[in-house]
């Protein structure tokens, strides 16, 4: 059941997300996005406002739940599984999506290997997201 908190949480991050890229999300980006807010939201126990100071790009003192919901999202949507990020599942995502750049999503591959580390899952997937968003956004 949907919760009234966590739909928030999604239309605030997906009307952000298209926004400011100008995005028309294919429906079932939308749906496994969805369910990947929802899910990691709840598990993470994040605060809605930290999510959304997150997609603006605030998120150098970033909480550890954060750090967790980042990571839990990651995981949701097969950019990491097994410990590792899945670069082919990323590229299959994004290159439904209207502009996306190859070049920087091939960048953001290199320069960003180096970033998964961490004392543990969620501060791993939370640095090489961030490091990946940082390319693909610039």
């Amino acid at each position: 059941m949907l919760k009234l908190k966590n739909y928030k949480i999604f239309v605030t991050l997906l009307v952000l997300i298209i926004a400011k890229n100008n995005l028309a999300v294919p429906e079932d980006i939308k749906e496994q996005f969805f369910n990947a807010i929802q899910v990691c939201a709840t598990e993470s126990g994040v605060d809605s406002d930290k999510i959304q100071n997150f997609l603006r790009g605030e998120y150098e003192t970033a909480s550890h739940e954060l750090k967790c919901f980042v990571n839990c999202f990651a995981n949701k949507m097969s950019y990491i599984a097994d410990g590792e990020p899945q670069i082919e599942e990323m590229k299959k995502s994004f290159e439904k999506l209207p502009n996306f750049d190859m070049k920087k999503f091939d960048k953001a591959t290199e320069d960003c290997k180096s970033q998964y580390t961490g004392a543990d899952e969620c501060e791993k997937g939370f640095k090489y997201m961030t490091c990946r968003r940082s390319i693909m956004e610039n």
